[in-house]
């Protein structure tokens, strides 16, 4: 396989992740937001949880399955969460890094360092569970083929 073909797709597969993230630093570093709004923290943590998970489930379905022959929920499961936990990880490094560059009140306690953390995995929990337990059951009203043909 091409490998710039493989990096491009990782781009594209990044970009929600990439966005959310980008907000957030723009909202705590550029707006200062978080002294403003404390709250913001909580929905945008729930918000990049579900954002990383997007965006690890599109890149596993598309290449990893190519590779590792599997088709299982709770591999797909996982690999998803657990690599939105180690991303939350780093994510929460970078904020107490940024903690003792910029003084901001984000990373008050170990308490909201954890709960940050749990919000990532719940809002990646959601997008797994919407994914693959709520969709599949909801039937499109006009078949796509009949969309096309016109």
């Amino acid at each position: 396989m091409d490998v710039k073909k493989i990096l491009k797709q990782i781009g594209i597969a990044a970009y929600p992740m990439i966005a959310v993230y980008a907000l957030n630093i723009f909202l705590d570093v550029g707006l200062d937001a978080y002294k403003y709004i404390p709250w913001l923290d909580s929905p945008l943590h729930i918000i990049g949880g579900t954002a990383t998970a997007w965006s690890i489930d599109r890149y596993w379905k598309r290449y990893t399955r190519a590779v590792i022959k599997t088709s299982s929920k709770y591999i797909d499961w996982f690999l998803v969460l657990s690599t939105v936990a180690i991303i939350a990880l780093g994510w929460e490094i970078y904020e107490y890094i940024m903690k003792h560059i910029w003084p901001s009140i984000i990373q008050v306690t170990v308490f909201d360092t954890l709960k940050d953390m749990v919000l990532g995995l719940i809002g990646a929990f959601f997008y797994l569970y919407k994914v693959d337990f709520v969709l599949p059951k909801i039937k499109p009203k006009v078949k796509l083929k009949k969309i096309i043909k016109k």
